[in-house]
């Protein structure tokens, strides 16, 4: 899966920014193995955060290039 920091939406066809919601779903696709959770938590501590509800949105593209990176 390639996100890039956008995402296309299926009804308009126009790319967005993703939103918290978003960016759950992303990582819980990503994040199934005890491994690949404890390496998403690494990745917030990195960008100095415990939770993603506290990743500032400024964030999310580096930080989803980031997850990208780990599949």
């Amino acid at each position: 899966m390639e996100y890039r920091g956008y995402v296309r939406t299926p009804a308009t066809e126009e790319f967005t920014w993703p939103d918290l919601p978003m960016l759950r779903n992303i990582v819980a696709s990503t994040a199934r193995t005890k491994e690949q959770k404890s390496q998403i938590k690494a990745l917030l501590q990195k960008h100095g955060f415990t939770k993603l509800s506290e990743l500032p949105l400024s964030d999310y593209h580096a930080f989803l290039e980031e997850v990208e990176a780990m599949v």
